[in-house]
């Protein structure tokens, strides 16, 4: 991938791990299970403790990515974050160690990547 504002020109591999991707998943799932065991009966409290509720939640990212407050102030998963988060699963970015786009240099950089983190790279 290619990022040039026409000045300097970077360049990024994207990276894929299967095995990341189940790992993701299932960590996705975990962090999904306990913030709905967190939420669940909120909609009974009153809107300060359920303010307290949310500030306490929006304190872990973990959770911060899948609350969502409806417009009545009740706590929900957020399933439009979830299912833009599964299209993440097992990727990443791996940028080669200088700016300047080289063909030589961003070949050994990509080997470079896949060596160390033990990923394919796609």
């Amino acid at each position: 991938m290619r990022i040039d504002d026409q000045t300097m020109c970077d360049r990024f591999v994207i990276c894929h791990n299967p095995e990341r991707a189940v790992r993701d998943a299932a960590v996705r799932a975990e962090i999904v299970a306990r913030l709905e065991e967190r939420i669940a009966g909120s909609d009974s409290l009153s809107v300060s403790k359920r303010s307290v509720l949310v500030g306490e939640l929006r304190t872990k990212p973990a959770f911060n990515r899948f609350l969502r407050r409806t417009k009545s102030g009740l706590l929900r998963v957020d399933r439009a974050a979830l299912k833009k988060a599964v299209g993440f699963d097992g990727k990443f970015f791996c940028a080669p160690p200088t700016r300047r786009c080289r063909p030589k240099t961003s070949r050994s950089a990509t080997r470079r990547c896949t060596r160390s983190s033990g990923d394919a790279v796609t």
